[in-house]
């Protein structure tokens, strides 16, 4: 169940490992399909092996994709879609993200971008 593999009661890292072995097999594919340099490909598919499982950015490009995937946690829409498929109420959940920010977030500006986001969900709950 994916609810086991991320979120607030994330607790199977093989699915979640899963998630990234499959992601590379479909980028290899839509990748195949590129007139790209082999490099460029093998450098994407390496940024999403790994953009869950590993905590420290590979590379500047690692850290950019690593904070963007965060970083719809904390977007408008986001907030409310996880907060639904976690079954978590919204002021919780609030608070398990505003803890997370320092130990997610690799660049500054992700962080400043999570920051702003969070303010902004808590001056709508009210």
């Amino acid at each position: 169940d994916q609810l086991t593999a991320f979120g607030p009661f994330a607790k199977n890292s093989s699915l979640k490992r899963k998630h990234e072995t499959e992601g590379v097999a479909i980028a290899r594919k839509i990748l195949s399909n590129l007139d790209w340099e082999q490099h460029l490909m093998l450098k994407i598919l390496d940024i999403i092996d790994g953009h869950d499982t590993t905590q420290q950015a590979r590379s500047p490009e690692d850290a950019i994709v690593k904070d963007a995937d965060k970083l719809w946690r904390v977007s408008k829409i986001g907030f409310h879609v996880d907060a639904q498929r976690f079954k978590a109420q919204p002021d919780p959940y609030l608070k398990y993200l505003q803890a997370a920010v320092s130990g997610w977030f690799l660049t500054g500006r992700g962080r400043e971008i999570a920051l702003t986001e969070l303010r902004m969900r808590k001056s709508e709950l009210g």
